[in-house]
């Protein structure tokens, strides 16, 4: 079929594929989930990303997919609200800002906004993605090795749950009990508390999972080839071999 040069400029006036995609400086949606991105790669000292990956480890991406649905609904209802980290960034608690970055930590009463794009020039310089994952580097060296001995040790349980053996109901939350385990969703950053065992067994799963996946995609290559784990090419597999 030959299409006609009314009928393709027709379309590509509809859907401007003539013109350049947009730059992401300039989507504030985007630049949001960046610097959400960069607030939860920094927040720790080792990634998380492996351990809540949908095809390593399904249960951890789960419950990732659970915090956000209770997030959501918490806000709907009104139980969570949205808060500032100071008094001196003023802003609709009753409408924020779409572009900004969300920091909630589950089971908690508020969603803190981050990163607004709105600020004036002063806040976003002292208040960017560093400022923020360095804070949150501060609450992880303080919560994830110090005991309060009071209730605010209960803020410091796991809230993972996804091994049998979780801590989630021991008496002692805090001193080292549990770490600081940040995943971002898009332009929100979940703040979970992660105890050891659970640690241990979504490490397990997502080590295991990515084994039998590479096993997998070893089997689909020809003879002789193998994969290299190092190189940032992915493996492509003949179509006769699909």
């Amino acid at each position: 079929m030959i299409m006609s040069d009314t009928r393709r400029a027709t379309l590509t006036a509809k859907y401007g594929t003539d013109r350049p995609p947009m730059d992401p400086a300039m989507n504030t949606t985007v630049t949001a989930m960046l610097a959400a991105g960069a607030i939860s790669a920094k927040a720790h000292g080792r990634g998380n990303a492996a351990l809540f990956d949908p095809v390593w480890s399904p249960a951890m991406w789960t419950r990732a997919n659970q915090a956000m649905a209770e997030l959501r609904a918490g806000l709907a209802e009104g139980h969570i609200r949205f808060d500032t980290h100071d008094h001196y960034d003023t802003v609709d608690l009753d409408n924020p800002p779409a572009e900004a970055v969300f920091i909630w930590a589950p089971g908690s009463s508020s969603v803190l906004i981050a990163c607004r794009s709105q600020a004036n020039a002063r806040t976003r310089q002292v208040r960017g993605p560093d400022y923020f994952s360095g804070m949150l580097q501060f609450f992880a060296m303080i919560d994830d090795y110090h005991s309060y001995g009071s209730g605010a040790d209960a803020e410091l349980r796991c809230t993972i749950n996804v091994a049998e053996g979780c801590t989630a109901h021991a008496e002692d939350h805090g001193a080292g009990t549990t770490r600081l385990m940040p995943v971002r969703r898009g332009q929100f950053v979940l703040l979970f508390r992660c105890c050891r065992v659970c640690e241990d067994v979504a490490g397990l799963l997502a080590d295991t999972n990515f084994q039998i996946n590479v096993l997998e995609a070893q089997s689909k290559l020809p003879p002789g080839a193998r994969i290299d784990l190092g190189s940032p090419v992915p493996p492509r597999v003949p179509p006769d071999r699909t």
